[in-house]
């Protein structure tokens, strides 16, 4: 993976996804979801990247418990109690 270059659709800060604007991000174009900026925030790319990467890229400091199963299991229904609301 290259930085500044997004691993699922290619991507660059200079010629970067439209995206539907929202509140969040009005300028309709993606954003880096990672400090390495490997990973655009256009939900075609996110949907492409498998949970538990996501998970380090969401939450990179917390502790190394997130390595035991159960506490992941339970991190993923949160966030998928949180998706469908």
């Amino acid at each position: 993976m290259s930085n500044g270059v997004c691993r699922v659709c290619g991507c660059t800060d200079v010629m970067p996804c439209e995206v539907e604007p929202n509140d969040i991000n009005p300028s309709g174009t993606c954003q880096w979801m990672d400090d390495a900026h490997t990973l655009c925030s256009n939900p075609r790319c996110v949907a492409n990247v498998p949970l538990q990467a996501l998970l380090d890229i969401v939450f990179p400091r917390l502790p190394h418990q997130l390595n035991d199963d159960r506490l992941t299991d339970e991190v993923c229904r949160k966030l998928q109690r949180e998706v469908h609301r």
